[in-house]
């Protein structure tokens, strides 16, 4: 009797156990991650239903994985998506023990042919510093009231400074912004003002769970585009009320449409072309800014919060023509 009763309560630790394993595994992702890899398993399924001989169930052969491409590459999907589609795949596997052909050699050079096929140049300029200071000047043509102008003119100068996503200060239908107003700590002061100001973020893209602090330092030589004298400005009007950083009048976010319409505007006005330049302009003229200025690498990478080599391609230096 005691026997059993011990091997029962064996049981049911082993299985209390197997699922706070699970809930750590779970959390091992970022919520964005999570439903990125969600919506990889999805397709994958739909693939599997237009043909009965595939297998449904892991793992997955190299062959699997090739017309799984090819089912893709037929949908037009953005080779950077099929990428992660297949990372996520592997993921799944690695999470069962099972053996992966994701990073098999016939796979990898199929994902290479994919990306150089659909390759698209991508014609996004960088918003200089130079131009940053205009697009903040125009803020009061375009913007009305005090409470909108400041608002406008310190998302420009956080996106740029802070080489924010814009979703990370944005809302759209799915979801609200990850940059809240707990987030900001301002900090030295000199006559009654910060000089500087910490932004702390977590759950960022690629975050695995990670927060990352940046420390923002004021630009005293301009004043009106000093990013932390701005967002001190901004955050007085704004109230301490929780929730989002960027809010309206009414405490509600500030949507990805909104500032999109702003930027436009601004630019518009400014006689640039906003076909070259769009909200993610911010962070390509943040990292090439920081090039030229001399900032190695790994302090660019560490600023942008980049996981892989990809902030290379953000960084757009004109090469010097003789």
């Amino acid at each position: 009797m005691g026997q059993s009763g011990s091997i029962q309560t064996s049981r049911g630790t082993t299985a209390y156990l197997d699922k706070v394993s699970e809930t750590l595994l779970g959390h091992s992702l970022s919520t964005s991650s999570q439903k990125t890899y969600n919506r990889a398993l999805q397709v994958f399924k739909d693939f599997v239903k237009t043909d009965e001989s595939l297998p449904e169930t892991f793992p997955i052969s190299h062959q699997t994985y090739l017309r799984f491409i090819a089912y893709c590459y037929i949908h037009r999907l953005a080779s950077s998506t099929v990428a992660t589609y297949i990372s996520a795949l592997g993921y799944c596997h690695k999470l069962m023990d099972l053996p992966d052909s994701s990073q098999s050699f016939l796979v990898k050079k199929c994902m290479v042919g994919y990306t150089n096929t659909l390759k698209r140049p991508d014609t996004r300029l960088p918003i200089t510093p130079a131009m940053l200071t205009t697009l903040v000047d125009s803020v009061k043509h375009t913007c009305q009231g005090v409470y909108e102008q400041l608002l406008v003119k310190t998302m420009f100068l956080m996106a740029f400074y802070a080489f924010l996503r814009v979703g990370e200060f944005t809302a759209n239908q799915k979801q609200l912004p990850i940059l809240l107003f707990s987030n900001i700590g301002f900090k030295h002061f000199k006559q009654g003002r910060p000089s500087s100001v910490d932004i702390t973020l977590a759950n960022y893209k690629h975050s695995r769970g990670k927060s990352v602090t940046l420390e923002i330092n004021e630009r005293t030589s301009s004043l009106s585009c000093c990013p932390v004298l701005n967002l001190w400005q901004y955050c007085l009007l704004r109230g301490s009320s929780v929730g989002p950083l960027f809010v309206f009048l009414d405490n509600t976010p500030v949507s990805r449409s909104f500032f999109s319409q702003k930027l436009s505007q601004c630019l518009l006005f400014c006689k640039y072309d906003t076909a070259y330049y769009k909200g993610h302009s911010f962070r390509i003229g943040a990292a090439t800014t920081a090039a030229e200025l001399g900032h190695t690498e790994a302090k660019i990478q560490e600023m942008g919060r980049w996981q892989s080599s990809a902030f290379k391609k953000y960084i757009r230096i004109p090469s010097l023509r003789l």
